[in-house]
């Protein structure tokens, strides 16, 4: 899981193929791997500690996870994405 994890990011962010992502994302992780299992390894703890309370917690954690692991992705990689001039659009019939 630590190794792949930057795999979707790539996915979104450069346009990669699902297998060229994953190996790009296995090869720079591996030698940041403890410092990162790490990382994981706290946000982990975070999530069941914002469910506590009903759940509410979950309203803070789940997007602290998310801006946490994109903000290491962008950190290591930066970001490479310009979607302003190329906006995906849904085909209307």
């Amino acid at each position: 899981m630590v190794s792949y994890m930057f795999a979707p990011r790539f996915i979104l962010d450069r346009r990669l193929d699902f297998w060229e992502a994953m190996e790009m994302s296995r090869h720079t992780v591996n030698p940041l791997w403890f410092n990162l299992f790490a990382c994981i390894l706290l946000l982990t703890l975070f999530n069941p500690a914002g469910a506590l309370r009903l759940g509410l917690g979950l309203l803070i954690s789940v997007p602290f996870t998310f801006c946490a692991l994109t903000t290491a992705y962008a950190n290591l990689f930066g970001l490479q994405s310009d979607y302003a001039q190329e906006v995906p659009r849904l085909k209307t019939f």
